[in-house]
């Protein structure tokens, strides 16, 4: 089991994963958090 696996397991049991842990699970890109934490800091 990698850990991209159980971040996948966890998520499916209802863990709210971080983004960084998202990049991991294959569910996100970099890019795509990096683009949604530049949109959030442009509101401030």
């Amino acid at each position: 089991m990698t850990c991209a696996d159980y971040l996948r397991w966890l998520a499916s049991n209802g863990y709210a994963l971080a983004a960084v842990e998202e990049v991991i699970a294959g569910a996100k890109s970099a890019d795509d958090v990096y683009d949604q934490y530049l949109a959030e800091a442009v509101k401030r």
